[in-house]
């Protein structure tokens, strides 16, 4: 268990079937699902947000956000509540 900003917090990995995995899963006591996939790449493409995509669709509104997490330098956007972000970033300060 981590201890989030919404309560305590529930961290898995999950494999939905076999061709479909996300790295980390987050939820909350309330089920809303925060999906974390991690790249070692320092580029991201639409098919590196499949398992992110159709957990998306499985959980709909439950579904808060899903982050692509890479090694390059810039946070790139792919749709509604889908984001490439710099492994990077999980050290930066808001200063």
């Amino acid at each position: 268990m981590a201890n989030g900003a919404r309560g305590n917090t529930d961290v898995k990995r999950q494999g939905l079937i076999p061709t479909l995995e996300v790295d980390i899963l987050l939820e909350n006591p309330v089920g809303e699902v925060v999906a974390i996939e991690v790249k070692p790449s320092s580029t991201v493409k639409a098919h590196d947000f499949k398992g992110l995509k159709y957990l998306s669709n499985l959980l709909n509104d439950r579904f808060l956000r899903g982050i692509v997490l890479y090694t390059g330098d810039q946070p790139v956007p792919f749709g509604s509540n889908l984001h490439a972000l710099p492994v990077s970033a999980l050290w930066r300060t808001s200063e």
